[in-house]
């Protein structure tokens, strides 16, 4: 099965330096840093990178849900809408992704 990761890059306007890079892949692994060459190793093997516009607000989700012991099992596109911004000729294709978490069971 090919993998993917989900990315969004946070980059400061001005300096353009890189603020953080957050992934998240389809076996769960996370990446939350902001070093370059951390981030291209931990994509090492990733057959599909799917990201643009991927929130802050989303990876804080995800991370809540790890913290409680949940882990992504899967990911698939679900939909992919095209949107234009308005006085544009470009559309841009949205890809929608479908996460499906379980909670993992305590091993004491």
């Amino acid at each position: 099965m090919n993998s993917i990761a989900f990315i969004d890059i946070e980059i400061e306007p001005k300096s353009r330096k890189i603020l953080d890079i957050g992934s998240v892949k389809d076996d769960g692994s996370f990446f939350h840093k902001s070093s370059v060459a951390e981030f291209v190793r931990f994509l090492s093997g990733t057959h599909f990178i799917c990201g643009h516009k991927f929130s802050r607000q989303f990876v804080n989700q995800i991370e809540l849900l790890r913290q409680k012991s949940y882990e992504l099992k899967s990911a698939k596109v679900n939909f992919i809408v095209y949107w234009q911004k308005e006085g544009s000729n470009k559309e841009v294709k949205i890809l929608l992704p479908e996460l499906y978490f379980e909670k993992q069971k305590n091993e004491a």
